[in-house]
């Protein structure tokens, strides 16, 4: 396997938190006594990355600070003097050759943590040349109004996607967990100071497969204050296998 890198996206306002994100960046928001980025980056340590980057905008010198210390591997990042977007911000990093060849990108406002490594995708994706790997799970009442895909073509494991209009009918949403190859952001060469670029407007026919595993989601104000009233400790949301290693990873940090 080659380096395994991973971005997370950290740069946005966090508006549907309210007055949650007033004082604070909304990876910063606690959950059962942590943070959402120490579930994010306590699952990239459980999947031995060598190295990470964040993309940085809303109040980055609080998240910068809080991660001044972090001992498990380098983290690099991206600043963005105004947001660029999921697609920009990916290419701004790319730019800066903070990411190259295959990397995971992963939405530090759920907790994830699948049955299954994603890394180990990245073999079939580099054999037939394919540049991304969407997770995606069916919709739900929380996610009925989100735009989504329908499926284009079944190939057993994977699915081609039909990326749809929000009015148009569709059964399945983007997790938040991805995978990318620099050659899919491509599109920032031609113009090099022109990184803000939805992702939608690159996802033609995009390549699937369902998502399995802890997913627990914390996109709304209404989303956090369920998860700060239904857990308490993080251990209820932390697979029991991963337990010990949650606590060398507290620890050692």
């Amino acid at each position: 396997m080659k380096t395994k890198q991973a971005m997370i996206l950290a740069a946005g306002f966090g508006t549907r938190m309210k007055d949650y994100t007033k004082n604070q960046p909304k990876p910063l928001l606690k959950i059962a006594q942590y943070p959402l980025l120490v579930y994010t980056l306590f699952l990239l340590y459980q999947f031995k990355v060598d190295s990470v980057v964040i993309n940085l905008h809303y109040q980055k010198d609080k998240i910068k600070d809080f991660l001044k210390n972090f001992p498990f591997f380098p983290i690099y990042f991206s600043e963005e003097e105004k947001i660029l977007g999921t697609a920009g911000g990916i290419a701004y990093a790319i730019y800066q050759n903070l990411l190259s060849s295959y990397f995971l990108v992963i939405n530090p406002d759920t907790i994830f943590f699948p049955s299954f490594n994603p890394f180990e995708d990245i073999l079939l994706l580099e054999k037939f040349f394919i540049d991304h790997l969407l997770y995606i799970q069916k919709k739900d009442i929380k996610h009925k109004n989100e735009r989504g895909f329908t499926i284009l073509k079944d190939m057993k494991e994977y699915f081609q996607l039909n990326f749809t209009l929000p009015q148009e009918p569709n059964e399945y949403f983007y997790t938040g967990l991805s995978i990318f190859h620099e050659s899919f952001f491509d599109y920032y060469k031609s113009d090099v100071t022109s990184f803000k670029k939805e992702l939608s407007e690159l996802l033609k026919r995009p390549l699937g497969k369902f998502y399995q595993g802890i997913r627990i989601d914390c996109g709304t104000k209404e989303d956090y204050e369920e998860l700060i009233a239904t857990y308490s400790s993080p251990l209820e949301i932390i697979p029991e296998r991963m337990h010990k290693d949650w606590f060398t990873f507290i620890k050692d940090w």
